[in-house]
């Protein structure tokens, strides 16, 4: 499957290096505010009284 925005990127010297494992580290933690995230989207638009 291809994902939307997906591609490759050679990783070139250490800065890129640090900022790719930083992304990897991080990007659990954004998937709560991800659009493609379908629970937080089911929460959003469930009624809650």
């Amino acid at each position: 499957m291809w994902w939307w925005g997906y591609y490759e990127r050679i990783i070139r010297n250490e800065r890129e290096l640090r900022a790719t494992q930083e992304y990897i580290r991080n990007n659990p933690v954004r998937w709560a505010e991800d659009r493609n995230n379908l629970d937080a989207l089911l929460a959003k638009m469930t009624y809650h009284p």
